[in-house]
């Protein structure tokens, strides 16, 4: 015996066969040769369960798919999810990717960083206190090899639990030199020597005089603890990380 979901005695093959309609066939074979009236109640009594079932399986199905296109989207992000303990409940293989490149190796598998989770306390203690000064979170940024990486923390008081936003970004190389402790005009100086300039050559393009020009390189000098502009290039790049790339602007 063949019987359809859904119910085919509602049409004929031709309306069916104009429509998109989809129809599931279920046959059910047994020794006997035929099926009394009663067998065929039964089964029709069946039918709308096994359509709830099926329609229910296409949901379900449906529902996999689209968490795992969404799951997919978030693959690129840095995101990670915690309880209020500290223990990661969820983290994308981005923000796995930057914690293992920024941090010593946690001492356990489902535990943040150290340094990182001292810091998310921090932030909540601070968040806590009761104070007439508005309150801000904090970004937390780190830079390495040229590059920074910037948390910045969401907590959900509702569901006892946080989020940290992870983004990474390459900085230029001006941005990169005063992390040296450089001033930004002093930043804009080595750059200039990096490219092959003069002090002549650099103060024109500065539209500043050449004896300006001297005192910042002198101060350069003194900050990276070097007596030439050989020595002052090849400090900040190491310093950077950069000795073998050099991204001059």
């Amino acid at each position: 015996m063949v019987f359809f979901l859904p119910n085919a005695n509602s049409g004929s093959w031709s309306e069916f066969s104009q429509t998109d309609v989809t129809l599931v066939g279920f046959a059910l074979h047994r020794p006997q040769r035929s099926f009394t009236e009663r067998d065929r109640l039964i089964l029709n009594l069946l039918r709308p369960h096994l359509s709830q079932a099926y329609g229910n399986a296409q949901h379900y199905q449906q529902l996999q798919q689209d968490l795992n296109q969404f799951q997919q989207s978030l693959n690129p992000l840095g995101l990670v999810i915690l309880n209020t303990e500290g223990q990661v409940q969820w983290i994308t293989p981005q923000a796995t990717a930057w914690l293992e490149a920024y941090f010593p190796k946690p001492t356990g598998s489902l535990q943040l960083p150290d340094h990182l989770w001292a810091w998310v306390k921090h932030q909540i203690n601070c968040f806590t206190q009761k104070t007439d000064l508005p309150k801000a979170w904090l970004p937390l940024r780190i830079e390495q090899d040229g590059k920074q990486l910037t948390i910045r923390l969401v907590v959900e008081q509702m569901a006892e639990r946080y989020l940290l936003l992870l983004e990474e970004q390459t900085l230029s190389l001006l941005e990169s030199l005063e992390l040296l402790g450089l001033s930004q005009r002093e930043a804009e100086v080595l750059v200039r020597v990096m490219q092959g300039n003069d002090n002549k050559a650099i103060a024109a393009q500065l539209s500043v005089g050449k004896s300006t020009v001297r005192k910042h390189m002198e101060s350069i000098f003194h900050k990276l603890g070097v007596q030439s502009r050989t020595e002052a290039i090849a400090h900040a790049l190491e310093k950077l990380g950069m000795l073998n790339a050099l991204p001059l602007i």
